[in-house]
């Protein structure tokens, strides 16, 4: 494969053998990504001027993965996370998520309550 970045699903019409396995391999010299992520270009700094919003930047996307993973971010080929409260360092570890009282989920505007929340 010529070297750069593939964003699509690889499907092969045939799995090879076991002494004959398909192999997929960059030109010499050349380095190849397939991946299943797209880019999110247009970061902005948020707008309000609070010492919450420190840091944070947003930028509009035309989809959603809403699913119990959510949506993932990498940043320069580095796993990160979306803006959250609160701040956990290991995404995969449960128990760093909040709890909260209560919560609406009447797409497409999602609500949390909980009195511990700062408004």
């Amino acid at each position: 494969m010529r070297g750069g970045t593939y964003r699509e699903t690889v499907v092969p019409a045939a799995s090879g053998r076991e002494d004959a396995p398909i192999r997929y391999e960059a030109q010499p010299g050349e380095r190849v990504v397939i991946s299943g992520c797209d880019p999110v270009v247009g970061w902005t700094a948020r707008q309000e001027d609070t010492t919450a919003n420190a840091g944070v930047y947003e930028a509009a996307m035309d989809w959603s993965l809403q699913g119990d993973s959510g949506n993932i971010v990498f940043i320069d080929g580095e796993l990160s996370h979306e803006a959250m409260w609160p701040r956990i360092t290991d995404r995969l570890d449960r128990t760093q998520y909040a709890v909260v009282d209560s919560c609406t989920n009447e797409v497409p505007t999602y609500t949390i309550y909980d009195e511990d929340l700062l408004a």
